[in-house]
């Protein structure tokens, strides 16, 4: 589902956004983006009942690394494992399950000590980046932005891309023995900054949903893992998108309680560092 993105009627038509280390024209931007954000799915291990999907996740390449990002509660509340999580991969005209090679757990507590918030990644096998790079989104450092981005001039939205539980429907075989198709759809929203959340959760951003989740039909469910982007203009009259964060937690009004990109910046660098 597309909502109002009237933003891109202010974007000169000529305009180019920087999305990893390619511009693409500024109204392809969010059709771009959609292709790095997919349903976190879980392997069943079950020929005749393959996966499971539990909301949202997203895809990144950093420093030529390939992580998914997904929230712990998405884990807690589907009963699943990490070890669980996959991505449907297709080469030479086969489609296969893809399970990753590790996976962190960074800790995004609040006050309350609530495990749940954690962020989780998961990081598959490098090899595999000649023929995976067109599903992951390559990022820079200078792309992980705050609220609002350094050095922007002008925001021209800001927006985030999930997959709501309610969207998910399961088709059976004839005879309701097997998985004959899985249907899901993605919902895109044009957010904005706000601080109507009660209490407060340490190390987030807040955002709402301009549209309502009311009169969409749409139920917050699902949302957690979601990628929260920024598209701007900086001093130098250059478009830009910027990674904002994950949405951790949302609730019916529209509300979204995000964990800050530069947070999980500073944790991937950490990463990095040990693994050096």
């Amino acid at each position: 589902m597309t909502l109002r993105l009237d933003w891109l009627n202010e974007i000169n038509a000529k305009m180019h956004v920087r999305l990893g280390n390619v511009l693409v024209p500024a109204k392809d931007v969010v059709s771009t983006c959609i292709q790095y954000t997919t349903p976190l799915l879980f392997d069943n291990n079950d020929p005749n009942f393959p996966i499971q999907v539990f909301g949202s996740s997203f895809l990144i390449s950093f420093r030529r690394r390939l992580f998914q990002i997904a929230t712990g509660h998405q884990l807690e509340n589907s009963q699943r494992d990490y070890s669980d999580v996959c991505l449907v991969y297709s080469a030479l005209r086969k489609t296969d399950l893809l399970s990753p090679q590790s996976t962190f757990s960074i800790k995004a507590i609040s006050e309350k000590k609530d495990p749940l918030t954690d962020i989780r990644l998961w990081q598959y096998d490098v090899s595999l980046l000649p023929v995976l790079s067109s599903r992951f989104l390559k990022i820079f450092s200078d792309q992980f932005v705050g609220v609002p981005p350094l050095g922007a001039q002008k925001i021209f939205a800001y927006f985030t891309i999930a997959y709501p539980l309610q969207a998910v429907g399961y088709e059976l075989t004839e005879d309701e023995s097997a998985l004959a198709h899985l249907r899901n759809r993605y919902i895109q929203l044009h957010l904005e900054p706000t601080k109507d959340w009660l209490p407060l959760i340490d190390n987030r951003h807040y955002f709402r949903s301009i549209d309502s989740l009311s009169d969409i039909n749409t139920h917050p469910d699902g949302f957690s893992g979601a990628p929260v982007f920024v598209i701007y203009q900086s001093d130098d009259l250059q478009c830009h998108m910027g990674l904002v964060g994950f949405i951790t937690d949302a609730n019916s009004e529209g509300t979204m309680a995000v964990y800050p990109a530069q947070s999980l910046l500073s944790s991937l660098t950490t990463i990095f560092d040990s693994s050096n």
